[in-house]
């Protein structure tokens, strides 16, 4: 028979991080992307259904990156995690039986099996012995002496040549510089994505908006008119230019390693940092800009 302890007072992690999520107004296909996981892994986690996943120490792995990714205390919520599965647990009783009862009569029957294998070992011990003849090892006969060979003439040394004295380099031959050519250093031209044109209003204000990733990280970039410019992994090195209607609503996922710039002054988006993420909206026609 299979008990199964209440788990009604444990609070799984599965809750806190779907309300991180939506507070940030996160899709969990967003978060997929960014985790490299699927849409239906993410809600299982969501959901704390553990048994479409795979082993434990992948899920503890998907929980610690999703908690490290919403800002939240990812030992917390592995913790959680583990009190959660401790208490979901089954104690099968039926598996607790006694244990065996310890007879006399077993002892007696070892004791015999025991005087047995040794009366058998000492008779094949006895005639072993007497099969074997012993042969008396003839030592090998020791190697001759023999006279160390003369001493090889040591080489004459090559003859010592001079080296020839170097030509002297014609009058108009140019010097060539020795030293290190330093390149200055040259950022990558952008790619630009622009707006449809049919989507911009007469008169409305237009911005640019420029990415600098230096690590890879998640974008996601909307314009005034919520036209979805910008959704995918951008790679680490790259430089995303984006021309539209302002203000422009920006979702990052890895803050942390993107510099922005809007109108081509720099923009700072750290202080809009929640965990590794960050969302804001910059280039308000006010001039204020704020986390939406």
């Amino acid at each position: 028979m299979e008990t199964t302890a209440p788990a009604t007072s444990v609070t799984g992690p599965g809750a806190q991080l779907r309300l991180a999520r939506e507070d940030l107004r996160l899709a969990p296909e967003d978060v997929a992307h960014i985790l490299h996981l699927s849409p239906r892994q993410i809600l299982a986690l969501e959901n704390d259904r553990y048994d479409s996943l795979p082993g434990a120490t992948y899920v503890r792995g998907y929980l610690r990156s999703y908690a490290q990714l919403l800002g939240l205390p990812a030992d917390t919520v592995v913790e959680a995690y583990n009190r959660l599965t401790a208490a979901r647990k089954p104690v099968d009783l039926g598996k607790l039986t006694p244990p065996p009862e310890v007879r006399s009569d077993h002892h007696v029957i070892q004791i015999t099996s025991v005087v047995v294998i040794t009366i058998v070992l000492g008779l094949a011990a006895v005639w072993w012995r007497g099969e074997e003849t012993p042969s008396r090892a003839v030592p090998a006969p020791m190697p001759e002496p023999t006279a160390p060979a003369p001493p090889a003439a040591a080489p004459e040394p090559p003859p010592v040549v001079a080296p020839a004295a170097p030509k002297p380099a014609p009058a108009g031959a140019a010097k060539t510089q020795t030293g290190p050519q330093v390149a200055g250093a040259t950022a990558p031209a952008p790619r630009t994505i622009a707006a449809p044109a049919d989507s911009i209003a007469a008169g409305a204000p237009r911005g640019r908006l420029v990415l600098h990733v230096e690590r890879e990280s998640w974008a996601d970039v909307r314009d005034a008119r919520d036209n979805r410019l910008l959704y995918e992994i951008v790679p680490a090195g790259s430089a995303i230019a984006i021309e539209g209607p302002a203000p422009f609503n920006v979702f990052l996922g890895n803050v942390d390693g993107v510099r922005v710039e809007f109108n081509g002054a720099p923009y700072d988006a750290q202080r809009h940092r929640r965990g590794a993420v960050a969302r804001f909206t910059v280039g308000e026609p006010t001039g204020g800009n704020h986390v939406p």
